[in-house]
């Protein structure tokens, strides 16, 4: 699987460009961007194809913002044991404390009527609740056979959700998944129910908690929560995300982007992002990175608090040389990541039909360059 010789770093950024340039094959990926931050290369680029807005044709580049999914829970995540270590917010205690009864009052979890009073913040942050997730039914469907999110995304672009609305839904259509604690099942009702939680705790809305503690910390200036904030000045609209063939960039349905995703960003604020928490601002990226659930959603998949582990070697032997990765994706092929050899990859692909698109990117066209580029002396 790889050659042995090594590559200049200049040949290996060339080699980057043309493995971006041939993701975007006119069809399914309209366009991608990619940035590279490896300073043991000397290396730090960040590359854009295709077209970013089918409206007027405009190009993406590598400054052009996209819509990041659920790469927010990151942010999020590192804002929970940022409040946690300002004690804040104490992530044992029971959610219950913080978020009024009328809201958690009938939410589907196994183990007896008051099962919803036992979960915590940390089982919301490792998607170990036993909640349902609306968002996705790949492997816990609605009781009644009602449609997930994902799906009425589809075929009602134009229906406008709200939080309350969300967790309405599970309310109506669901069943639980486990006992609190018991099992890992990734759910965007968790997120929502821990932006809530920062907003009982502190009395704002969690989009401006978010903001304090971890997008203006790191002069993430390119970054906003696109349902909650207007775009910053002199910043260029986001680009197209598609699922299959339809473009949901500014369908009324992405009003349910919120502590679960929400980011329009740009990749190399997401760099930003990733190189604060590996130097500990606004807390170190190894908090998130305990208590892996190892395999939680596919083979080499481990989930922490709001962050991914990548294992190539598990995923695929032939891989086993390439390094683990820590960081998190996002359904519209978004990415995030520090490797175990200190480079950060960030950047999207801008397309939600195939969730696992931008892992096999990675690990076929960009770990494999990285990993044969030599450093200068």
């Amino acid at each position: 699987m790889m050659k042995l010789f090594g590559l200049d770093p200049a040949d290996a950024t060339d080699k980057l460009q043309a493995a971006l340039e041939r993701s975007v094959d006119g069809g399914s990926v309209r366009n991608a961007i990619l940035h590279v931050d490896a300073p043991r290369l000397a290396v730090e680029r960040t590359w854009a194809s295709g077209v970013a807005d089918e409206r007027d044709g405009r190009s993406m580049r590598p400054e052009t913002p996209f819509l990041s999914a659920s790469i927010g829970k990151l942010a999020v995540a590192a804002t929970a044991f940022a409040l946690a270590d300002d004690g804040v917010l104490n992530l044992d205690a029971p959610i219950a404390t913080v978020v009024a009864p009328d809201v958690l009052e009938g939410l589907p979890v196994a183990g007896g009527e008051d099962a919803i009073t036992r979960v915590s913040a940390r089982m919301l942050l490792a998607n170990r609740s036993g909640l349902p997730d609306y968002y996705d039914d790949q492997v816990h469907r609605a009781a009644d056979g009602a449609p997930s999110v994902a799906e009425l995304m589809l075929t009602e672009p134009e229906r406008r959700w709200t939080r309350s609305q969300l967790i309405d839904y599970v309310r109506e259509h669901y069943t639980p998944f486990a006992a609190p604690g018991e099992r890992f099942l990734y759910s965007d009702l968790n997120w929502d129910l821990l932006g809530l939680v920062f907003e009982g705790a502190l009395g704002r809305p969690f989009h401006q908690i978010v903001r304090e503690r971890v997008l203006d910390p790191l002069a993430m200036t390119q970054t906003w929560y696109h349902a909650f904030e207007p775009r910053p000045a002199e910043v260029p609209d986001y680009a197209d995300a598609f699922i299959g063939d339809a473009n949901l960039a500014r369908a009324a349905s992405l009003s349910l982007d919120g502590a679960g995703g929400g980011l329009a960003t740009t990749a190399a604020d997401l760099g930003r992002l990733i190189r604060g928490l590996e130097s500990g601002r606004p807390v170190a990226l190894d908090h998130l990175t305990t208590d892996w659930t190892e395999d939680a959603m596919s083979r080499g998949l481990d989930y922490g608090y709001g962050t991914w582990r990548w294992r190539p070697g598990r995923i695929f032997f032939l891989a086993r040389q390439l390094p683990h990765l820590v960081g998190v994706s996002g359904s519209t092929n978004s990415f995030a990541y520090l490797t175990a050899k200190g480079d950060v990859i960030t950047g999207t692909l801008d397309q939600g039909d195939d969730p696992s698109r931008h892992v096999r990117f990675m690990l076929t066209k960009v770990l494999p360059v990285l990993q044969r580029a030599k450093e200068p002396r």
